[in-house]
């Protein structure tokens, strides 16, 4: 057939999607710089798994597929983290991630 008389199938799909991620701060001894900064390092790792499941139709025929997967995401690097506490209120953040 030509492309012009394809017709794309129908999909009916559920899916489950479950993030995870597991997070490390490091403040070193050395990490209270003076009264005002201060220094921290940080690495988040991110657990993704996805299930999905459709009922995929084309024509009159309608077929279940159904499909997996499960791993580690990008992990997100902080080597430097700096706060600089302006009053007891207020606080700046300046990080470098990586």
């Amino acid at each position: 057939p030509q492309p012009s008389d394809r017709r794309a199938p129908y999909c009916g799909r559920r899916h489950h999607l479950l993030r995870q991620c597991l997070a490390l701060l490091w403040r070193p001894p050395f990490g209270e710089l003076n009264d005002s900064w201060s220094y921290a390092m940080s690495m988040t790792v991110p657990y993704v798994n996805l299930e999905i499941e459709a009922d995929v139709t084309d024509g009159g025929t309608t077929v279940r597929r159904s499909d997996s997967i499960s791993g580690i995401g990008d992990i997100v690097l902080m080597p430097v983290m700096l706060n600089q506490n302006l009053s007891p209120d207020f606080n700046i953040n300046y990080r470098l991630g990586i």
